[in-house]
C-alpha cells in the first residue's frame, strides 16, 4: 500500500503497489477498483462530491475516473512532451486508426455474411433438434456482427477525438506564439522604461553635483590642505557631471531606438492576439477524453 485517503463521509481510497486504486465503503467493503497502466501510483483520492477518483503516478501523470461506472475520464501528464511532438504522436495515431478501418470493415462484412448464412441454416433446418443445434452458432454470429460494429464505432470516435486534439494542439501552438510575442514586447518595454529612468536619474545627479559645486565654491578654505581637499571635491563632482551627462545621453538614445521596434511589435502582438481569439472562438469544444498518444 502506498497511499490511503479518508473522506469526510467515511469512504476510503487506497493506492497499491500492484498499480490498483480501490474505493472502500464505510463498513470496509471493497468497491470498484481502477488500474494505473503507467508507473507506480503516488496517491489517490476522491473529489469533494465523491463522483470522481483522482490518482497520480511517479511519472507525474494524473488519472481521473468516474466513481460510479469506472470510466476513465481523462489523463493529464504534468511533464508533457513539446506541442510539436504531441502533434506528431496524434498524427501517427490517426494514421494507425485510419489504416485499421479497412480491416474493421472487412471484419464486419465477414461477420454479416456469417450471420446471413447462420440464419439461413436455421431456417433450412428440418427439425427442432437441428434448429436448436444451429441456434448457438447463430447467436455467436449476431454477437460477432455487434462486436464488429462496435469496433468500427469506437475507431470512428477515436479518430474524431484525435482530430479534435490536433485542432486543440494547433491552437496551443499558436497561443505559444502569442505568449512569446507578449513576453518579448513586455521585456523590451520594461527595458525602455529602465533606460529612461536611468537617464532621468543621471540628470538628477547632474543637478545635485552642480549644486554641490556651487556650494563648494562658496566655502572659504584657509589652509593648503583645505584648499587641496576642496579642489579635489570640485574635480570629482565635475567628473561625475561628465559621466552622468554621457550616461543620460546614451540611455536616452538607447530608449529612443526601442520606440520604433516596440511600435512594430505592439501591432504584431495585436494581430496575433486577434487571430488567436478568432481561432479560439472557431475551435470545437474539447472532447471528454483526449486522444491516446
Amino acid at each position: 500500500m502506498v497511499s490511503v485517503r479518508l473522506t469526510v463521509d467515511g469512504l476510503m481510497v487506497t493506492a497499491g503497489r500492484d498499480k490498483t486504486i480501490s474505493v472502500w465503503d464505510k463498513e470496509g467493503n471493497k468497491g470498484r477498483t481502477f488500474t494505473i497502466t503507467n508507473d507506480l501510483p503516488v496517491r489517490a483520492t476522491l473529489t469533494h462530491d465523491g463522483k470522481r477518483v483522482i490518482a497520480t503516478d511517479w511519472t507525474g501523470r494524473v488519472y481521473a475516473w468516474d466513481a460510479a461506472d469506472g470510466r476513465e475520464l481523462t489523463g493529464l501528464s504534468l511533464n508533457p512532451p513539446p506541442i510539436a511532438e504531441q502533434q506528431q504522436l496524434v498524427a501517427a495515431r490517426i494514421a494507425d486508426l485510419e489504416a485499421a478501418q479497412p480491416k474493421l470493415e472487412a471484419r464486419l462484412a465477414e461477420a454479416s455474411a456469417a450471420l446471413i448464412k447462420a440464419k439461413a441454416d436455421v431456417d433450412a433446418a428440418k427439425t427442432d433438434a437441428a434448429k436448436k443445434a444451429l441456434a448457438k452458432p447463430a447467436e455467436a454470429a449476431v454477437k460477432a456482427v455487434a462486436d464488429a460494429k462496435a469496433a468500427i464505432e469506437t475507431a470512428a470516435a477515436e479518430i474524431k477525438i484525435a482530430r479534435s486534439t490536433v485542432d486543440r494542439l494547433k491552437l496551443g501552438a499558436f497561443y505559444a506564439q502569442v505568449w512569446h510575442a507578449r513576453e518579448d514586447f513586455s521585456a523590451k518595454k520594461d527595458e525602455q522604461k529602465r533606460l529612461l529612468a536611468q537617464a532621468e536619474s543621471a540628470k538628477d545627479d547632474i543637478k545635485q553635483a552642480e549644486a554641490d559645486i556651487k556650494a563648494a565654491k562658496k566655502v572659504k578654505a584657509t589652509t593648503k590642505e583645505e584648499k587641496d581637499k576642496l579642489a579635489k571635491r570640485i574635480k570629482d563632482l565635475e567628473k561625475s557631471i561628465t559621466d552622468n551627462k554621457k550616461l543620460a545621453s546614451t540611455s536616452k538614445s538607447a530608449a529612443d531606438k526601442l520606440t520604433k521596434p516596440l511600435t512594430v511589435e505592439e501591432k504584431k502582438l495585436q494581430v496575433l492576439t486577434s487571430d488567436y481569439q478568432k481561432m479560439k472562438a472557431a475551435a470545437v469544444p474539447a472532447p471528454a477524453k483526449s486522444a491516446r498518444l
